[in-house]
């Protein structure tokens, strides 16, 4: 079960040492939000799944948002590939053929979704969907118990796009994929990009460029007023 592979998961590293005292240095770990599923898991006495599904995914109608069962053969995954970064093959796409398997930590890494879904995910904490204290809580950055703030919030980076408009999103990558969503809160405008080939850099200017067309403020010009006027031909040299 769901709950059963959260649980073997956290198993496998409760035992290992600390990389740092919690709370003196920001370190993004995998780790920490399986930890955080088998919370939710044990709070509500559901699988993290099932949890997802009726408080998330239904609800914002989030139909190709689930587990990664790209190990299974499935006609409505794309296939991944990996380029190659050196030698006469540089840049040219190889196709994976056994994509590693996350499914050790759903929440971590282990789901699968499309940009569309993403954005709709983004969307949710400025349309209401969210409460606004709970969304201001999520987007608040953090900081050590030193009082030095991290550039990260709950589940979120804060950026700045090349105009300085603030940026919420989080980028991802994996075997043979890489994803960001991008969220400008100030606009209420979200964008998503996925690649099925790892790696892509960059991804996070690229979704900030992508979404300028958006962003910038329409400031039509006053056409000025073209009387007709006729044209004689040219007089022919002589």
């Amino acid at each position: 079960s769901t709950q059963s592979r959260s649980s073997a998961a956290s198993d496998v590293y409760k035992r290992q040492p600390l990389v740092h005292e919690p709370g003196s240095k920001f370190q993004y770990s995998v780790y920490g939000f399986t930890l955080l599923s088998r919370v939710f898991e044990k709070v509500s006495n559901k699988d993290f799944l099932s949890l997802l599904d009726d408080i998330v995914l239904k609800p914002l109608v989030m139909s190709s948002t689930g587990a990664d069962n790209s190990s299974k053969e499935n006609n409505m995954m794309t296939e991944l590939y990996h380029l190659h970064e050196e030698g006469v093959n540089i840049g040219l796409p190889t196709k994976i053929k056994n994509p590693k398997d996350y499914s050790y930590s759903l929440a971590g890494a282990g789901l699968v979704s499309t940009p569309s879904d993403l954005v709709k995910l983004a969307n949710s904490y400025t349309n209401g969907f969210v409460e606004k204290s709970i969304a201001e809580t999520l987007f608040k950055i953090q900081t050590t118990n030193s009082g030095e703030k991290t550039r990260v919030s709950i589940g979120w980076d804060q950026n700045w796009d090349m105009a300085d408009r603030k940026v919420y999103e989080q980028d991802g990558a994996g075997d043979g994929a890489r994803s960001v969503v991008s969220m400008f809160p100030n606009q209420k405008i979200a964008i998503s990009i996925m690649t099925n080939a790892l790696r892509i850099w960059a991804i996070e200017e690229t979704a900030h460029m992508l979404a300028l067309p958006f962003l910038k403020e329409f400031s039509p010009l006053k056409q000025p007023y073209l009387s007709l006027i006729h044209i004689s031909e040219p007089t022919r040299p002589y």
